[in-house]
């Protein structure tokens, strides 16, 4: 049985990225080792950062919230870059993305609901 799967995400620098993450995205920094590797966590996620010469372009993941317009509220205020704004997908989900410093692509998302505000 599969259990979990934690992404590990290449940056340059590992301790100002978990820093980005505590102070703009609300998640709490787990560890660092040697300065080379670290984690981060929000209620169940966990995410994992790599020093690495080379970043790359084009990585991301999902994230599924129960309050999505409430992150979005948040992420608001706290300054994060939202590359594409809360909306109602076709699927089923009220979604948006953020860019973090390294590049790196986070599209967060709820299912949708009859409270959900709808943009289509």
């Amino acid at each position: 049985m599969f259990a979990n799967c934690t992404p590990i995400f290449p940056v340059g620098d590992v301790a100002a990225t978990q820093k980005y993450f505590q102070e703009v995205l609300g998640f709490t920094i787990d560890w660092i080792w040697d300065d080379d590797f670290g984690s981060v966590s929000r209620d169940r996620i966990c995410l994992f950062f790599s020093k690495e010469t080379t970043i790359g372009e084009g990585l991301g993941a999902f994230w599924s919230v129960d309050e999505v317009d409430l992150v979005y509220a948040e992420y608001q205020k706290s300054g994060a870059q939202i590359t594409r704004e809360l909306e109602n997908k076709p699927w089923g989900m009220r979604e948006f993305t953020i860019e973090d410093i390294n590049g790196h692509f986070h599209r967060i998302g709820g299912e949708l609901t009859e409270n959900s505000e709808s943009v289509l």
